[in-house]
């Protein structure tokens, strides 16, 4: 008697179903973990491009207008420059993770809100005039977490006066 074979037997399925599954289930994490690894980089990438704006916006003017004089007040800074021009800095804090940094003339002040990234909070913020070695110095600083970058993000920015 001969026997003929013209299909898969039911174990023969099984193995295959749990080769395919096996294969899709470590995929799957793979997928997972690059889209994860993206988001971490569009956040850095996000947050270096607030910094490095708010940076240069500020710098350009206190290297270009030539600082003479900062009055504080608070979370706020009247720079005073050489041509007679003044600019009005601002850090209005709501709630760790709603921050605006307010910039510009005091007819023209122009928001700068952190970016809305999920669990981007500001960990620390100031405005300073302090002296160093008997010179004086005006001091901005900003430090922003996120639980997925490894080091904070900041914006420190020292000048003389």
């Amino acid at each position: 008697m001969k026997k003929e074979k013209n299909g898969f037997t039911t174990i023969e399925l099984l193995v295959c179903f749990v080769i395919i599954s096996s294969i899709t289930i470590s995929l799957f994490g793979v997928i997972l973990n690059y889209k994860n690894k993206q988001q971490i980089v569009g956040i850095k990438g996000e947050v270096h491009r607030y910094i490095s704006t708010i940076t240069k916006m500020i710098e350009d003017d206190l290297i270009h207008l030539k600082l003479t004089s900062v009055t504080i007040s608070n979370k706020s800074a009247t720079l005073q420059f050489q041509d007679g021009s003044s600019k009005i800095l601002n850090v209005v804090e709501n709630n760790p993770s709603d921050v605006v940094i307010q910039y510009g003339d005091a007819t023209n002040l122009i928001n700068y809100p952190i970016p809305y990234v999920e669990s981007l909070t500001v960990v620390n913020s100031y405005l300073t005039r302090s002296e160093v070695y008997g010179y004086p110095f005006f001091e901005f600083y900003l430090e922003l977490n996120h639980p997925d970058i490894e080091h904070n993000e900041k914006i420190d920015i020292n000048y003389p006066i």
